[in-house]
């Protein structure tokens, strides 16, 4: 099933009677979020801005989480296929909703939230379209099952007390967070890394092992990953007419597990960042797998693959994992050979 606009808009809390409505809607969000943020704490009690939010961000959420995830081993995605999924700081259930997509068989889902508007309106939508999903909106017990717990964009909100909070009190399995692409989110996450390590949380992504980071003593700099990701005609005609990108997503992914064996070859790197390319060659900055990990500048020489293959290692963005053979270290740089890994 994929979820469309179609589906989603007769569930609403709200009856947006035009489509200029939920545009207009949608528009005054994006202000929320960005321009107006001391408004954030009270639109969560308007119908209009909820349902707004919900339509929006319920399908642009679906290919989000799908690209995510694919930086993640395929034996740990087949292992979530039967697990619990807590959805922190839910809203109105838009990451559970992504969730729902690519994990169908999920039987149970236990949503943080705060509202009583983002409550009703993720019920609401959970009996319309997943009748057969149990919901739950306050705790319980965990079970023999596994547990996965997400933060979207919801981290940020709460704070780091909050989160570290709830994390204690759900003895999660495993910790996602999805969180805004944005400099003050780095520094957030930075702490919350070292309190999860401290606990003997394991990180899996981005970093490639529990070294200290190479940012922590460098406050200007910070890591964030990047997506590029394909809406459906419905959600891409939404996009663009309420003027909002939802195709280039700049993105903070940190991923957690109590416990699972990280194994990372030594000729493996993260793409920290991408460089302007010159003439002859593409540059990009890397986080190595080393004791306490590092960050270099990778060199790639262009004449060394066919324009088709220049094309591919053009797409490789932020986030994304390559496999390097050096040819030559220099003192700025490492000139080397790569390929997606």
């Amino acid at each position: 099933m994929s979820l469309s606009l179609t589906q989603i808009i007769p569930l609403l809390l709200h009856d947006f009677k035009s489509e200029a409505e939920l545009v207009k809607a949608t528009q005054e969000l994006s202000a929320i979020f960005t321009r107006e943020r001391s408004k954030i704490p009270d639109y969560g009690k308007d119908p209009r801005l909820v349902s707004a939010y919900t339509a929006f961000y319920g399908l642009t959420n679906i290919p989000k989480l799908a690209a995510t995830l694919e930086w993640f081993p395929k034996d740990l995605i087949s292992e979530w296929q039967d697990i619990e999924l807590v959805d922190v700081g839910a809203g109105p259930g838009t990451m559970s909703l992504a969730w729902m997509e690519l994990f169908p068989e999920t039987k149970e889902i236990y949503q943080i939230e705060q509202s009583a508007l983002m409550k009703e309106q993720s019920a609401k939508i959970f009996k319309g379209l997943y009748p057969n999903v149990k919901l739950r909106f306050h705790g319980h017990q965990k079970t023999s099952k596994k547990r996965i717990a997400i933060f979207g964009h919801s981290l940020n909100e709460m704070g780091l007390d909050i989160g570290l909070r709830i994390i204690n009190e759900l003895d999660a399995d495993y910790i996602l967070f999805i969180e805004p692409g944005m400099k003050t989110v780095f520094s957030l996450m930075l702490e919350m890394r070292d309190h999860l390590i401290q606990k003997k949380h394991k990180i899996l992504f981005p970093c490639l092992g529990q070294g200290t980071c190479p940012l922590k003593e460098n406050p200007e700099d910070w890591c964030h990953q990047y997506l590029h990701v394909k809406q459906n005609d419905e959600v891409e005609r939404l996009t663009q007419l309420a003027s909002k990108d939802r195709r280039h997503l700049p993105i903070t992914v940190h991923l957690y597990a109590k416990e699972y064996e990280q194994k990372i070859e030594e000729n493996k790197a993260r793409v920290f960042r991408s460089l302007p390319e010159t003439k002859f060659s593409l540059e990009m900055q890397v986080c190595l797998p080393d004791e306490s990990l590092s960050l270099k500048h990778f060199q790639i020489y262009k004449k060394h693959y066919s324009k088709k293959e220049q094309k591919e290692l053009e797409e490789i963005k932020a986030g994304d994992l390559v496999e390097f053979e050096i040819e030559k270290e220099l003192p700025e740089f490492s000139r080397v050979k790569i390929k997606k890994a």
